[in-house]
């Protein structure tokens, strides 16, 4: 090419030559070579560190926001506990939307806010609905006065209820708190109805006036075969 300088090595000058002798004649040594100046890079460009690297080494890869091979265990309130299937199955969710941990957990948090809510609603409508049912029963003036039942009504309540002996009347007040039953209006007005039958005395027939053969008492015949004449 013709900007390639091409080095030739030349033959040393003649003995009678001018170039191979001093100013004072002495004849110079051809075999060491002329000084030349150093050359240096003339180029202004830095090596950056990272290209130093041995070849063939990648320089590692930033790390990018997205969903993690593995979502760690979500958190939960106090008392409650993820279901295990649930949170296999939203974790697929998660990864399939891209979500990173941080938004997985908002999701998780969203969803045991809602289902709080849910659960909470049913039990403030039924306490909400005991309590009018309360409220019916002590302001009826056959049964309370107003805040409360009636000392006698509670009364008559509890005896008819301890009637039914043992286990079975503690089952029976268990079932009654249970299911609430125990403070509806209607409930409350047929039990105490039941006990008023149950407990209270009642008068009793006159019937035919007993002979003194009836007084006495029968014999074992006459128990065994009553037909018997």
């Amino acid at each position: 090419m013709a900007d390639e300088v091409v080095q030739t090595q030349t033959e040393p000058p003649l003995g009678n030559d001018a170039s191979a002798r001093s100013q004072d004649g002495t004849i110079l040594n051809q075999a060491t070579k002329p000084e030349t100046p150093e050359t240096k890079p003339t180029s202004t460009e830095t090596v950056k560190p990272e290209e130093k690297a041995a070849e063939g080494e990648k320089k590692p890869e930033a790390k990018t926001d997205g969903p993690p091979e593995t979502y760690a265990e979500f958190k939960v309130p106090d008392g409650y506990k993820l279901d295990e299937a649930v949170s296999k199955e939203a974790g697929e969710l998660f990864k399939e939307a891209g979500l990173t941990q941080d938004q997985a957990q908002k999701m998780v948090d969203l969803y045991v806010r809602e289902a709080q809510k849910a659960f909470a609603q049913p039990l403030e409508t039924y306490e909400a609905m005991k309590t009018d049912w309360r409220n019916e029963v002590v302001k009826d003036p056959k049964l309370g006065n107003g805040t409360d039942l009636l000392p006698d009504v509670k009364a008559g309540l509890g005896r008819m209820i301890d009637a039914i002996g043992g286990e079975a009347a503690t089952a029976f007040r268990d079932a009654m708190a249970l299911t609430g039953a125990g403070d509806h209006p209607a409930v409350i007005r047929g039990l105490y109805a039941l006990a008023q039958l149950v407990t209270e005395g009642r008068p009793v027939k006159a019937g035919a006036p007993v002979t003194p053969k009836q007084a006495q008492p029968p014999t074992g015949a006459k128990a065994l075969y009553p037909n018997l004449s």
